[in-house]
Protein backbone atom coordinates (compact mmCIF):
# COMPACT_ATOMS: atom_id res chain seq x y z
CA UNK A 1 0.00 0.00 0.00
CA UNK A 2 2.43 2.51 0.94
CA UNK A 3 4.50 1.65 -2.27
CA UNK A 4 1.90 2.12 -4.61
CA UNK A 5 1.24 5.72 -3.02
CA UNK A 6 5.30 6.38 -3.47
CA UNK A 7 4.95 5.79 -7.02
CA UNK A 8 2.24 7.34 -7.52
CA UNK A 9 3.47 10.64 -6.23
CA UNK A 10 6.61 9.74 -7.97
CA UNK A 11 4.39 10.00 -11.29
CA UNK A 12 1.90 12.50 -10.34
CA UNK A 13 4.66 15.10 -8.97
CA UNK A 14 5.91 15.12 -12.93
CA UNK A 15 2.94 17.34 -13.57
CA UNK A 16 2.44 18.83 -9.95
CA UNK A 17 -0.01 16.58 -8.34
CA UNK A 18 1.72 14.44 -6.53
CA UNK A 19 0.41 14.76 -3.36
CA UNK A 20 -3.43 14.21 -4.46
CA UNK A 21 -1.80 10.92 -6.53
CA UNK A 22 0.00 9.78 -3.77
CA UNK A 23 -3.52 9.99 -1.70
CA UNK A 24 -5.21 7.68 -4.65
CA UNK A 25 -2.82 5.27 -4.56
CA UNK A 26 -2.93 5.38 -0.21
CA UNK A 27 -7.25 4.70 -0.90
CA UNK A 28 -7.06 2.68 -4.08
CA UNK A 29 -7.30 -0.90 -2.15
CA UNK A 30 -8.70 0.49 1.11
CA UNK A 31 -10.85 -2.38 0.81
CA UNK A 32 -9.44 -5.19 0.67
CA UNK A 33 -8.74 -4.90 4.43
CA UNK A 34 -12.49 -5.51 4.83
CA UNK A 35 -13.50 -8.76 6.13
CA UNK A 36 -15.41 -9.42 3.00
CA UNK A 37 -12.37 -9.08 1.12
CA UNK A 38 -10.32 -11.01 3.52
CA UNK A 39 -13.35 -14.21 3.14
CA UNK A 40 -13.05 -14.21 -0.17
CA UNK A 41 -9.09 -14.65 -0.45
CA UNK A 42 -9.24 -17.50 2.09
CA UNK A 43 -11.69 -19.23 -0.07
CA UNK A 44 -9.97 -18.70 -2.84
CA UNK A 45 -6.63 -20.48 -0.95
CA UNK A 46 -9.04 -23.20 0.98
CA UNK A 47 -11.25 -24.07 -1.54
CA UNK A 48 -9.43 -23.49 -5.15
CA UNK A 49 -12.08 -26.47 -6.42
CA UNK A 50 -14.83 -23.87 -5.49
CA UNK A 51 -13.42 -20.43 -5.68
CA UNK A 52 -15.77 -17.98 -5.24
CA UNK A 53 -16.40 -15.93 -8.43
CA UNK A 54 -13.77 -13.31 -9.46
CA UNK A 55 -14.98 -9.66 -8.32
CA UNK A 56 -17.40 -10.74 -6.25
CA UNK A 57 -16.56 -8.99 -3.64
CA UNK A 58 -16.07 -5.03 -3.84
CA UNK A 59 -12.54 -3.84 -2.62
CA UNK A 60 -12.63 -0.86 -5.21
CA UNK A 61 -14.83 1.79 -3.59
CA UNK A 62 -14.06 2.07 -0.17
CA UNK A 63 -11.46 4.41 -0.27
CA UNK A 64 -14.01 6.43 -2.59
CA UNK A 65 -16.59 6.36 -0.28
CA UNK A 66 -14.32 7.10 2.72
CA UNK A 67 -13.36 10.68 0.87
CA UNK A 68 -17.04 10.91 0.28
CA UNK A 69 -18.01 10.88 4.02
CA UNK A 70 -15.07 12.67 4.93
CA UNK A 71 -15.34 15.65 2.69
CA UNK A 72 -19.19 16.03 2.35
CA UNK A 73 -19.68 17.38 5.97
CA UNK A 74 -17.15 20.35 5.61
CA UNK A 75 -18.06 24.13 3.97
CA UNK A 76 -15.48 23.97 1.90
CA UNK A 77 -16.08 23.61 -1.71
CA UNK A 78 -12.12 23.36 -3.10
CA UNK A 79 -11.83 20.60 -0.27
CA UNK A 80 -15.01 18.48 -1.83
CA UNK A 81 -14.06 19.25 -5.43
CA UNK A 82 -11.11 17.64 -4.80
CA UNK A 83 -12.63 14.49 -2.89
CA UNK A 84 -14.53 13.89 -5.63
CA UNK A 85 -12.42 13.57 -8.00
CA UNK A 86 -9.52 11.86 -6.00
CA UNK A 87 -12.91 9.37 -5.00
CA UNK A 88 -13.86 8.87 -9.04
CA UNK A 89 -10.42 7.81 -9.53
CA UNK A 90 -10.45 5.69 -7.05
CA UNK A 91 -14.33 4.31 -7.44
CA UNK A 92 -13.26 3.76 -11.02
CA UNK A 93 -10.07 2.09 -11.13
CA UNK A 94 -11.21 -1.55 -11.53
CA UNK A 95 -13.56 -0.35 -14.03
CA UNK A 96 -15.12 2.79 -16.08
CA UNK A 97 -15.29 6.53 -14.74
CA UNK A 98 -18.21 6.70 -12.35
CA UNK A 99 -20.90 9.23 -12.69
Amino acid sequence: MIEVKKLAEKYGSKIGVGTLCGLAGLLHDMGKYSEDFKDYILKAVYQPDNPPTRGSVDHSTAGGKFLYDLYHVIEDTYSTLLAEIIGNVIISHQSYLQD
